[in-house]
């Protein structure tokens, strides 16, 4: 790397922190969204509860639809045959409740660990899917958290100008 060695250490530190707070926020935002979407398939009646979701817990690692390709397939199937209620609570329950999981506690389970704020990461969390798709959920924070080890290796040798 073209950093001094006395900074790169921290830099790559603070990358290896990125990506286990990436890999452990993103699994155990899966294990949440699969467990909370197996409680709405329980309340609505689908057979094979702990099958679907572990299917979810899966499927949640693919961004943006991840979940959807569960359990909007199963509300779409309790509408066709009928089951009008259960279909219609279906489809507001994977709106509403899971896919808002994705949203909130991905974010602050990666920024709480990373050490960043979880507006900040959402925002990169984002911005990382729509550019690059599934690689986002990686490069974003990366990013993210290289620009930070940059701005403090600045702090750290133009601090005392800074302050001036």
């Amino acid at each position: 790397s073209p950093l001094p060695s006395r900074h790169e250490k921290p830099f790559f530190e603070k990358l290896k922190s990125m990506v286990s707070a990436i890999l452990i926020g993103s699994f155990l935002t899966g294990i949440i969204q699969g467990l909370v979407g197996g409680v709405g398939f329980a309340i609505a009646g689908i057979p094979n509860v702990f099958f679907w979701t572990a299917m979810m817990a899966f499927a949640s690692f693919i961004p943006l639809i991840g979940t959807m390709l569960i359990w909007l397939p199963a509300a779409i199937i309790l509408i066709a045959t009928g089951d009008y209620t259960w279909g219609i609570f279906l489809l507001i329950w994977g709106l509403v409740v899971v896919g808002v999981i994705d949203n909130l506690v991905r974010p602050y389970l990666v920024g709480g660990k990373a050490h960043t704020y979880p507006l900040l990461t959402f925002f990169v969390l984002l911005g990382g899917i729509f550019t690059m798709g599934f690689a986002g959920i990686i490069v974003g924070p990366m990013v993210l958290m290289a620009f930070m080890a940059f701005l403090h290796i600045y702090e750290i040798e133009y601090g005392k100008v800074l302050k001036q």
